[in-house]
């Protein structure tokens, strides 16, 4: 019996259910289940909010979490929502730079929700912060800027357009 309340103790504490949850939510978010992973990312968020915090883990970990969420709203049309979860996730990086993927993923967001300014003022801050780097990686980091460049450089063209010629609309 003390055996069983011991290892029931182990399966309900906060930190296991958090890794757990968030496990399966990031399986079923590369399986392309989304709405089971949102289920599982709530749930993971929830338990992560009971965890002591000498057993929280760590932001690299967190970040992650928030990022996959929110491809997973993303994936859904959920655009909002999945600009906040990024948002979170940037957040917690410290900088749009720290965290280039999450940043990005934000301003294809900003893009969907028809706020091309901000998008490609994202992509623009992306770019300028990586352009001229070097290193082993030189080669995929200029394509990445030359990408992002060419991600804002579209967003601002839209902004030459009336809200109907965007939509393929004739007339207001």
């Amino acid at each position: 019996e003390m055996r069983w309340s011991r290892t029931e103790r182990v399966l309900k504490a906060p930190s296991l259910l958090f890794w757990a949850r968030a496990t399966r939510a990031n399986r079923l978010c590369k399986e392309g289940e989304h709405a089971l992973a949102l289920e599982s990312y709530a749930q993971a968020l929830a338990e992560l909010e009971r965890v002591e915090s000498d057993r929280r883990p760590s932001p690299a970990n967190v970040m992650t979490l928030h990022h996959n969420r929110g491809k997973s709203l993303m994936a859904l049309g959920k655009h909002l929502k999945a600009r906040e979860a990024l948002s979170a996730a940037v957040a917690i990086a410290g900088a749009p730079a720290d965290y280039p993927a999450a940043a990005d993923k934000r301003a294809e967001c900003d893009a969907a929700l028809l706020e091309h300014d901000r998008a490609a003022a994202a992509w623009e801050g992306l770019a300028a912060s990586f352009a001229g780097e070097t290193g082993d990686d030189a080669a995929a980091t200029k394509a990445k800027v030359d990408g992002w460049a060419r991600k804002a450089a579209r967003e601002r063209e839209k902004l030459r357009f009336e809200p109907h010629e965007v939509l393929g609309l004739e007339s207001p």
